[in-house]
């Protein structure tokens, strides 16, 4: 009889309830298991991200090699329109901007890198997340050069305005090897004091005009240090670093110039 009775009150009173101990422990194996997965999401996450970037410079590389086939040059940057409105016709879309904080407006859609972070009071560029390798590898304002760059710029002699639109962009047929001359990529310049900063262009060894602050985190942060390209052919690329800005080799150097030669008398 007290077996019957006690199995009774065991079904009237259900299971027993975890104690405090084992809901630490159950609580504890859940932090764990978060723990070891929030890297693998955000990797996954910053792939995915990095995938859609070169998508949107596969695009843009398409857009401006119709845009070659069309005028036999590349755009210019010194025009009115800048060199990303001179691709929207061929991107087959209306145009899409935003309002950036400080009320910069900027373009979107494939202009826009989804890894692109800003803080607040950043300065952000109409043309978007992107750079136009516009000048090349530049050289000092004193040695005037013919222009190396997609974007028709050349050099005055003149001190006051040493970066001047030379009036005739840079034609199809001055691009030695576009398999190896960069077209596009992730926007940063770098200058000559080994700063780094986002910009509308795509450039390195820059002349210094004033301080600027070191970003070069901020490149690291885009896409795992390394930056994704389109070349004139087409072709997306994801360079690092030390490759892109700071190597000192031809190889480095001559995917800068329409020439295709390395230019080390440039080198500061």
């Amino acid at each position: 009889m007290s077996v019957f009775l006690d199995i009774n009150r065991s079904d009237e009173h259900g299971p027993p309830a975890f104690t405090l101990v084992e809901l630490l422990v159950v609580i504890a194996i859940i932090a764990v298991l978060a723990a070891m997965l929030l890297p693998a999401l955000s990797r996954a996450k910053a792939a995915t991200q990095a995938t859609q970037c070169r998508g949107n410079l596969r695009q843009l590389g398409v857009s401006v090699r119709l845009y070659v086939d069309d005028f036999g040059a590349y755009p210019m940057r010194g025009q009115a329109s800048g060199w990303a409105d001179q691709l929207d016709a061929y991107l087959h879309r209306n145009t899409m901007h935003r309002t950036a904080p400080g009320g910069f407006i900027v373009k979107t859609g494939v202009f826009e890198c989804p890894s692109q972070r800003f803080r607040a009071g950043d300065l952000q560029d109409y043309a978007g997340s992107y750079g136009y390798n516009d000048l090349g590898f530049w050289p000092s304002v004193l040695s005037p050069d013919k222009p190396q760059g997609l974007g028709g710029y050349g050099f005055s002699s003149l001190s006051v305005f040493p970066f001047l639109p030379t009036g005739r962009p840079t034609r199809e047929s001055d691009v030695v090897e576009p398999s190896d001359m960069l077209g596009l990529g992730d926007g940063f310049l770098k200058y000559r004091s080994g700063h780094i900063v986002v910009s509308s262009g795509l450039s390195r060894d820059a002349f210094t005009l004033g301080e600027r602050e070191d970003n070069r985190r901020t490149a690291e942060q885009r896409h795992g240090a390394r930056l994704n390209v389109v070349f004139c052919d087409g072709h997306v690329n994801a360079l690092g670093l030390r490759p892109l800005f700071f190597d000192k080799t031809d190889e480095s150097l001559r995917r800068w110039n329409a020439d295709h030669q390395p230019h080390r008398e440039r080198l500061p």
